[in-house]
Parts: C-alpha cells; sequence; structure tokens
C-alpha cells in the first residue's frame, strides 16, 4: 500500500497536455451563454449577478485546465467559497446553477492530465469544500454520500483513461522496439553478405593475380 501510494505521489504529469484549444472557447461561450439564459430565467435565485457572475468566471478557467489543472481547479472552488460566503452573510439561500456542472471538468483535468501531487493536493481541495459545505449542504452522512459520488466519478473516470492511454503507448513503444530490432538485424546480415562477398572477391583477386594481373 505504501508502494502505491509512493508511486501515486511521485507520478510525472502528462507531457503532452495541449494548452487552450478553440473548442475549448467554444466550450466557455457555451457555458456562459447557459449560465446567463439559467440565472435569468429561473425565480428561485436570489442573488442573481453573483450566482450568473460566479459561473461565468470559473468557465474561464476550462482553456488552461489541462496545463494548470490544479491551479484551475483551486481558483475554480476559491471563488465558489466566496460567493457562497457573500450570499449566506446576506441572507440568501445558495442555489447553484445546473451550468455550473461543468467544474467536474476540473476534477477530470487534473487526474487525467496532473502530477501525483497535483492529484493529492485536489482531493485536499475537495475535501475542503466538502468540510466547508457540510452542516449547511447537508446535514447526514446519507446526503454527504452522493455528493462524495459525484466528485469522485470524473476522478474515476480520468484514472481509467490514463491508464488506458498509458498502456497503449507502452505497447506502441514496444511495437517500435521491436521493428527497430528487426531493421537492425536485416541491416546487419545485408552488410555482412556484401562485405563477406568483397572479402572472397578479393581473396580471389590475390590468387588470380599473381597468374594474370589484367
Amino acid at each position: 500500500m505504501r508502494r502505491a501510494l509512493r508511486a501515486a505521489w511521485t507520478a510525472p504529469r502528462v507531457a503532452d497536455a495541449p494548452g487552450p484549444l478553440p473548442r475549448d472557447w467554444v466550450l466557455v461561450a457555451v457555458v456562459v451563454v447557459a449560465a446567463v439564459l439559467e440565472g435569468l430565467l429561473r425565480a428561485d435565485i436570489g442573488l442573481r449577478a453573483l450566482e450568473i457572475g460566479l459561473v461565468v468566471a470559473i468557465a474561464f478557467t476550462l482553456p488552461w485546465r489541462r496545463v494548470r489543472p490544479l491551479p484551475m481547479l483551486a481558483v475554480a472552488m476559491g471563488l465558489k467559497a466566496v460567493v457562497v460566503a457573500v450570499i449566506v452573510a446576506s441572507g440568501w439561500t445558495v442555489v447553484g446553477l445546473t451550468a455550473g456542472v461543468f467544474v467536474l471538468l476540473l476534477i477530470y483535468a487534473v487526474f487525467r492530465w496532473g502530477s501525483g501531487r497535483e492529484a493529492f493536493g485536489a482531493v485536499g481541495v475537495l475535501a475542503l469544500v466538502v468540510a466547508l459545505g457540510y452542516g449547511r449542504d447537508y446535514r447526514s452522512l446519507a446526503e454527504l454520500l452522493p455528493e462524495l459520488a459525484i466528485l469522485a466519478m470524473p476522478a474515476l473516470i480520468a484514472i481509467a483513461v490514463r491508464a488506458q492511454t498509458t498502456t497503449r503507448a507502452r505497447d506502441l513503444e514496444r511495437v517500435r522496439l521491436a521493428e527497430r530490432e528487426q531493421l537492425a538485424r536485416e541491416l546487419h546480415d545485408t552488410v555482412a553478405h556484401h562485405v563477406s562477398a568483397m572479402v572472397v572477391r578479393a581473396q580471389a583477386g590475390r590468387v588470380v593475380g599473381a597468374g594474370d594481373p589484367a
């Protein structure tokens, strides 16, 4: 168990994690539009500006979720904690927009692209968020378990995808090494054949050259 934890802690980040892509900005636009529409149309939201502003602000962490997974998750959760505290202090009820479900992508990104230390850091951040919400959002373990399951789901999916990708990359590397070895053997045999022919011809030339120099 200790060895497994040490291996998980020292796991490096994925080397080829892509930065912001065009589709990321499309996703940001979709989230912003969805948050604004939901915030304006729902009647159960008290402080609309804060609820909408929170989701819109967090949406702009999405393009960098692969290259800066833990900082983006920390920023998102930090903003959420501040806004929730302000809403509660103002005497309103925290509703939470459905459009904010994209935060699960930030959790997925940490475990898919981040290092082992970043994954452990994400667990700490999420544990702190759950602890701060205990007593306000859920008052019993039965209410807490669904929340934990939702938070764990993207992490488990990311770990499975990462393991599959790593295994596939290792298999491809083994195939490449086998092909290089085969090519090296064939090249060695070809060169050895030609060198042997050259040696035979040279030896024959020395024997024949004594009687027939031409």
